[in-house]
């Protein structure tokens, strides 16, 4: 299935290499919907294993039926592709290329080879194997915008999806999605419904502002459909994204110009600092970041955990006195010592490394112990900076999900866990059945998430 902002209706792609007993009359009679008809070699992900005459005889059937495009493959030759054109008639030519291995280091030759077969659409999808290689194919859709010649490209896998949902504001033809999850005919496709429904890509245009999540991994954020709902009942023209971020230092150097805002994740909560302009008072000490605004001065870094942490905490239990233990060695594991600290706590850093916790105690100014320490350690505060618990039940026997043993819990004891990928982590199982008080990573991230949204919306006033 094809989503696009120009069509209306959307247009439905029908991959016959991959039916039997195929009738096209048939296919091409049952759609009120514009048809893309499509057939691809094994070579190029498909399944056709006939040759060129075979493909050009089916192809030309096609157009005959009245086909509103067809699809042809730049690999079986401009002389086939120029052919059709001349017996198109209604029907448009897609040139297309497709690399399932890598981004080639020639994408602008052979956008120049596509648009010389004389298509009215060209197309090129390839395998993107980082967030920066979606700026190349970005750059190709501005060669072509100038060309006056209506693109489609694709960054296919993971690192690619956001040139899939970006394709309105860049300015490209129409982007390729699924009906099902199961149906995706290229890794790293989202599905119609999420394309249309969650991101709206069908009102993104040049205007658009683009915001998103900073991170790796960043598949488990639900950031995508909290902030993205949020424009829409707005009626604000901007999309939030997943940008999986390998190094983040590059993703400033090509995206810079691109972004509005977003959200910072592991592991780039404290490298970010190094990128921003300027932070906000609150976080000078603290140096952890989760937010960022361009403003005209700059990049502005800032921490929505450290207001939302205090928060949820503060409802819950009188901090000043308190004892709390933090599980982690990270941006999160600093923020939430800063946090009670702070307020007043007596805070200790635990970790599997003694020297990363030490490193962060003695910055803040408190104690750090090991796991190995728990049994000797008591606290009235227990809480977990640590991935442990997240998609636990993918996890195999044996595998760990909790930042502390089950016995190390006692009654009345505050449990917070940051992770809220899981509505009840196994951490915050056990603390329940203990007769803890919990803080989930549910009611975390829902708070930060709205403190978030308000430094997203200050971009627009």
């Amino acid at each position: 299935m094809i989503h696009s902002e120009r069509f209306t209706p959307d247009p439905i792609e029908v991959r016959v290499d991959g039916i039997r007993n195929l009738n096209l009359a048939k296919i091409l009679r049952s759609h009120r919907a514009p048809v893309i008809i499509t057939n691809r070699r094994v070579s190029e992900g498909g399944s056709f294993t006939g040759d060129a005459i075979e493909q050009f005889t089916l192809l030309s059937e096609a157009q005959r039926l009245g086909a509103d495009y067809i699809d042809c493959e730049l690999s079986w030759g401009k002389t086939m592709i120029r052919e059709l054109k001349t017996r198109a008639g209604r029907t448009k030519i897609i040139a297309s290329y497709h690399n399932f291995r890598e981004m080639p280091g020639n994408l602008e030759n052979i956008y120049q080879r596509l648009r010389s077969t004389g298509a009215d659409i060209v197309k090129l999808a390839v395998m993107a194997s980082d967030i920066t290689d979606n700026v190349r194919l970005f750059e190709v859709c501005k060669m072509a915008r100038a060309d006056r010649q209506p693109v489609i490209i694709i960054g296919m896998g993971k690192y690619g999806e956001i040139s899939r949902i970006l394709a309105g504001k860049i300015g490209a033809t129409m982007t390729f999605a699924s009906r099902t999850p199961k149906e995706s005919t290229g890794p790293g496709q989202r599905t119609h419904d999420e394309l249309k429904n969650v991101f709206r890509t069908h009102t993104l245009n040049r205007r658009t502002k683009i915001f998103g999540l900073l991170g790796n991994p960043v598949t488990h954020s639900r950031g995508i459909y909290v902030h993205n709902a949020l424009f829409n009942r707005k009626r604000i023209n901007a999309v939030y994204v997943n940008f999986l971020v390998n190094d983040v230092g590059s993703f400033f150097t090509s995206f810079d110009d691109m972004v509005t805002g977003c959200s910072i994740t592991m592991p780039f909560k404290e490298s970010v600092v190094d990128f921003v302009e300027h932070l906000d008072p609150q976080i000078a000490d603290l140096r952890v970041v989760n937010t960022i605004i361009k403003r005209r001065n700059g990049w502005t870094g800032y921490n929505t955990d450290m207001p939302a942490m205090r928060e949820l905490l503060r409802a819950r239990i009188h901090l000043r006195g308190s004892r709390v233990l933090i599980v982690g060695t990270g941006g999160t594991a600093r923020t939430m010592a800063y946090t009670v600290l702070t307020s007043g706590a007596k805070a200790t850093i635990v970790g599997r490394s003694s020297a990363k916790a030490r490193a962060i105690a003695d910055s803040l100014g408190c104690n750090s112990a090991t796991i190995d320490d728990l049994p000797s350690l008591g606290c009235d505060v227990v809480m977990n900076a640590t991935p442990l618990g997240m998609n636990s039940t993918r996890r195999g026997p044996g595998h760990a999900t909790m930042p502390v043993p089950g016995n190390f819990l006692r009654r009345r004891m505050l449990v917070f866990d940051a992770v809220y990928t899981a509505s009840q982590t196994p951490l915050i199982s056990v603390a329940r059945q203990h007769g803890c008080t919990t803080i989930t990573g549910d009611a975390f991230f829902d708070r930060q998430a709205v403190l978030q949204s308000k430094l997203f919306m200050s971009c627009f006033r």
